[in-house]
Parts: C-alpha cells; sequence; structure tokens
C-alpha cells in the first residue's frame, strides 16, 4: 500500500507531474496520427489507374457527402428539363419574390429517371425553397442520404473512402489514448486527495483537453489518402471547367456531362445557359 501511495509518480511536484504528463500525451498523440496514417492502406497506390473522369454523383459524394449529391440531383433535373424556377411570393414577404423549384410542366417522361432522381422529383411534389435542400425536417438530403448505397460500393471498390484497417485502427488508438489518460488522472487524483497533496482541478483540466486532442487525432475521415488525392487530381486537372469547357472537348464529354461534373466538384456552373440561376444563389460553391 505504501508503495501505490508514495512512489515517483505521487512524490513528483505538481508542475513536474504536469510536464511529464503532457510530453507522454504528446508523444502519444504522434504515436497515434503515425499509426493511423500508416493503417491507411492506399498510401502507397498508384492513382494512374484512376485518373479517368468518374461518375459525377461519385465525385459529388466525395466532395460534399450526401449535400452535394442533393445538390448535383436537383441540378441534374434542371438540365433535363424535368424541373424549373418559379418566382412565388411567401406569405409576409415584402421583398422580391423567393425563387422556388418547382417540377416543369412540360417535364419529360419520369421513368427514364435514376432512382436517385426519382426520389428528388417526388420530393418536389410541391413547390421547394433552395435553401429546404439540407432541411433537418423535410430537407432533400434526408430522402437522399440512404440511397447512396450505390455510390458507396462503387467508392469502396476503388478504395476511395476510408479503408477498414484505418477505421480499426482509428478506435484501437482512441481507446488506448483515452484509457491510459483515465487511468493516469483517477490514479493521481486519488492519491492526491488521500495525501492531501491538492491540484485536483489542473489535473482535471489537462485530462480533458488529452480527451480533446486524442478525439480530434482519431476522428472520423470520410475519404481514404488516395480518395484526398484523387479529388485533389480532379480538381487541378479540372479546374478550367469553371472558366472554359473548350478544352474539355478533346476528353469526349458532353455538355450536360462538363456541367454535371462542374457542379459535382466546384458547387457552381459558369456555363452560359445556367449561369444566371448561379448567380440568384440558387447554387454556391459549398
Amino acid at each position: 500500500m505504501n508503495t501505490l501511495l508514495k512512489n515517483v509518480i505521487t512524490e513528483l511536484p505538481l508542475a513536474y507531474f504536469l510536464i511529464l504528463a503532457v510530453s507522454v500525451g504528446i508523444v502519444g498523440l504522434l504515436a497515434g496520427v503515425v499509426t493511423i496514417w500508416l493503417c491507411d492502406g492506399t498510401r502507397d497506390d498508384d492513382l494512374s489507374g484512376d485518373v479517368e473522369v468518374s461518375d459525377p454523383y461519385e465525385v459529388a459524394f466525395l466532395q460534399g457527402d450526401a449535400e452535394r449529391v442533393s445538390r448535383l440531383v436537383v441540378f441534374d433535373l434542371i438540365e433535363r428539363g424535368y424541373v424549373e424556377f418559379s418566382g412565388t411570393r411567401r406569405r409576409f414577404a415584402f421583398f422580391a419574390p423567393s425563387k422556388m423549384w418547382r417540377r416543369s410542366a412540360t417535364a419529360p417522361e419520369i421513368t427514364l429517371l435514376t432512382p436517385l432522381q426519382r426520389v428528388a422529383w417526388d420530393w418536389l411534389a410541391v413547390p421547394r425553397l433552395p435553401g429546404q435542400i439540407a432541411h433537418r425536417q423535410i430537407g432533400l438530403v434526408n430522402l437522399i442520404r440512404p440511397r447512396c448505397e450505390s455510390l458507396l460500393q462503387g467508392l469502396n471498390s476503388r478504395r476511395f473512402l476510408e479503408t477498414g484497417r484505418r477505421r480499426l485502427a482509428r478506435k484501437l488508438v482512441r481507446f488506448g489514448l483515452s484509457f491510459g489518460l483515465v487511468t493516469l488522472a483517477l490514479y493521481k487524483l486519488i492519491t492526491a486527495i488521500i495525501l492531501g497533496t491538492g491540484g485536483s482541478f489542473v489535473v482535471i483540466l489537462l485530462t480533458s483537453l488529452g480527451l480533446l486532442a486524442t478525439a480530434i487525432v482519431c476522428r472520423r475521415v470520410r475519404l481514404s489518402d488516395l480518395g484526398q488525392r484523387y479529388l485533389e487530381f480532379l480538381r487541378v486537372e479540372m479546374g478550367d471547367w469553371r472558366v472554359s469547357t473548350d478544352e474539355l472537348r478533346t476528353m469526349d464529354a458532353t455538355p450536360q456531362a462538363e456541367r454535371l461534373m462542374q457542379m459535382a466538384l466546384f458547387g457552381e456552373v459558369k456555363s452560359d445557359n445556367v449561369g444566371r440561376h448561379l448567380h440568384e444563389g440558387e447554387f454556391v460553391r459549398s
């Protein structure tokens, strides 16, 4: 019992104990960062086999998850003539009418719609404000998110999303660091109370900061290292899409496909025929 109450750790002055704890914590966090990074499993993968232009919906999911996919779906419906803008005045609105999305009266056959597009079409059974797309209760994102499974399968097969190894390493590192911090803090607090040495508040504060840093280091990420490099490649190689599409003709992409990729990657389109919608704030870069 004397050994548990009187040893190197319990007899250290509070200032030296804090220096020791901070040093060990920093080393542990750095080790955790390196471990998680090494367990990604895609850092050495060659991007050469995946540099071709991908599905715009997959790119939208990589860039902005289900919200960007939802915006792309509505944009796609506008491009195809299924959805149009209307200037319906909202109740108690004293300014200019608010632009709303609504189904087009001359919409093509809805059997041609994909499952994601059909979800957006059903959501637009009543006119919607652009800001409602991410609404917590009635937003389109809530309906699109569960239906992104097909996108997840394709992206997982190309190892663009967080790998299982990294996910496991992240959980193990979080458990190990958190367990070590809490155990050391409890031991110091209990012995401090028994011996009457004080400093409990400082120990609690330091432990809280350590747990916060652990949560940041072990946070969940959507993209793997390969996925991040792929997205960066698209941004660099296709950045001119925001200005001109002339150079993209050599890629055998249709004008509609070009605009979809612009919207998926940048959240905006500079094409003349849809630029007016963007200037009205219907689609903005996220």
